[in-house]
């Protein structure tokens, strides 16, 4: 029998009221996550992608409840994270921790590297005086960084070495699971390579359960060992790594593995561009959220909306096409 997940998200749903602007759209809910379910075995490292404005971010924080839900639960180790008081929440965010992705306004401007990464443990009651500045540096050591980087402020530092540090101050507290979210958008090309291959360092020498959010397929490719495609709020297709690239079932994925460069040398690969702008989160849908612009669909896909469902082992997809599904 397998073991239970570290993480179970179940039907997890984030509604905002659309309060922007003055158009017809104002005063209605905008379903940034509507309904998500998914899980993430113990050690694994699950890729969540898709383009801005699809829900991942928010759906990444909603898990830890920096984020207030408006539906659904999330499970850690078995434990209902919506549903603990304040204290309980508060021991257990030891064992959760997030890694934003804008390095600079992560970190304030007005503590010292060290002072940044230490701080957790005399906030948790861990570690003080010279304890706190051994452990601090270790952390900062394993995570790449100079010795003397421990006195240096952020403006001090360049984008990579900030990512660095606010890295180490999410693991100073030896947590279980880490939301790494969009961690290398903000940095150049050249960075962004060391910082993933750190991520996989300190994932095997941690024990490490990951959400990594991104919306590059192809970095995600590299370190996830499994992928769920998220579109205006909802899954569309999930599968292992190598499954979601050797057999992909929905349009829309197709469209995201089709801007991945190609690996093999004199074979390009045919781009799909999608037709349309990426949707309105505001805007209010009948049948599949992707119909507007899929090549595909049909008079089904867009009265009645997909249902994510296993195709294969471990592969799921939420399109009336796919493989097993009726014609539209």
């Amino acid at each position: 029998m397998p073991a239970e997940p570290l993480i179970r998200v179940e039907k997890l749903t984030k509604h905002y009221l659309n309060s922007a602007g003055l158009g017809p759209g104002r005063g209605e809910r905008v379903k940034a996550v509507d309904g998500v379910s998914f899980f993430i075995h113990r050690g694994e490292t699950y890729g969540l992608v898709g383009e801005s404005g699809c829900g991942k971010s928010t759906l990444g924080r909603t898990m830890l409840k920096l984020e207030q839900p408006t539906g659904g639960r999330v499970f850690f180790d078995g434990r209902d994270i919506f549903a603990l008081e304040k204290e309980a929440l508060r021991r257990l965010r030891r064992e959760m921790q997030i890694i934003l992705q804008d390095p600079y306004s992560s970190l304030n401007p007005r503590m010292t590297a060290g002072e940044a990464v230490g701080e957790a443990l005399e906030v948790h009651g861990l570690a003080r005086g010279r304890e706190k500045r051994r452990r601090t540096e270790e952390m900062l050591a394993i995570c790449g960084l100079p010795a003397g980087i421990y006195h240096r402020y952020p403006h001090e530092l360049s984008a990579g070495q900030c990512q660095r540090v606010v890295i180490a101050r999410a693991l100073i507290l030896n947590p279980s699971f880490i939301v790494a979210d969009e961690p290398i958008a903000m940095l150049d090309l050249s960075v962004q390579a060391q910082i993933v291959n750190l991520l996989e360092q300190l994932r095997e020498r941690f024990g490490l359960t990951c959400l990594f959010i991104s919306h590059d397929l192809g970095m995600v490719r590299h370190i996830a060992d499994r992928i769920g495609v998220m579109y205006r709020g909802g899954l569309v297709e999930e599968a292992p790594q190598e499954e979601l690239f050797r057999r992909t079932l929905h349009p829309y994925t197709r469209a995201l593995i089709s801007a991945v460069p190609s690996l093999e040398p004199g074979k390009p690969k045919r781009r799909i561009v999608l037709k349309g702008e990426p949707p309105d989160p505001a805007e209010s849908w009948e049948g599949c959220s992707f119909h507007p612009r899929c090549p595909l669909a049909g008079e089904r896909c867009r009265e009645e909306k997909p249902l994510l469902r296993e195709v294969s082992p471990g592969h799921l997809v939420a399109c009336h096409l796919a493989e097993g599904g009726d014609k539209p």
